[in-house]
């Protein structure tokens, strides 16, 4: 099965990606990359999924109060969505997903199947998260607070919104072509 998309990755999580499939393949595991990119309105509606309209308007109010409101504004604009499961913690601009600088992964077993259960299949998963660190990537399944188990990003440390001022993210999303002026 070909991995998704790591050609639309940065050129350094690019390298990074390809050295990780082949450090897993190496070990016995088929490790499928299914996920890089993602657009901001594909992460605001991955953020609203399973929370309540309170969660989401607090988030909002936040991210108005530190100057963020373009971000706010895009989790108003996708509206209501379904799931009764929270699956991120990142609303838009707050994933390195909108940067090309992650990528989220499973591992496969023989008959090419996702084994998505850690607990059933922890192994593999282990594997993947030595891998990942070996290479120096940020591994979400190693988080303390909201643990993502297939996540894989470049940088350590918070979210983009922690680093860079309002002005500077919302520059560089635009010269990145998530983002119109």
């Amino acid at each position: 099965m070909k991995n998704k998309h790591i050609e639309k990755l940065s050129p350094q999580m690019r390298e990074k990606a390809i050295k990780f499939v082949e450090k897993c393949s190496e070990r016995g595991v088929t490790a499928l990359i299914y996920c890089t990119t993602r657009s901001l309105e594909r992460q605001a509606r991955l953020f609203r999924q399973g929370r309540t309209h309170l969660q989401i308007k607090d988030r909002m109010y936040k991210l108005r109060k530190r100057g963020f409101g373009f971000l706010a504004e895009i989790i108003d604009k996708v509206g209501p969505q379904r799931g009764s499961k929270i699956v991120t913690g990142a609303g838009p601009g707050e994933s390195f997903h909108n940067y090309a600088e992650a990528f989220d992964a499973v591992p496969l077993n023989s008959s090419g199947k996702c084994m998505w259960d850690y607990k059933a299949n922890p192994e593999p998963w282990e594997i993947m998260m030595t891998v990942g660190e070996e290479l120096g990537l940020n591994v979400g399944g190693l988080w303390k607070g909201f643990v993502d188990m297939p996540h894989f990003q470049l940088r350590k440390g918070s979210n983009p919104t922690r680093i860079y001022t309002p002005e500077k993210l919302r520059e560089i999303l635009i010269k990145n072509d998530m983002l119109k002026e």
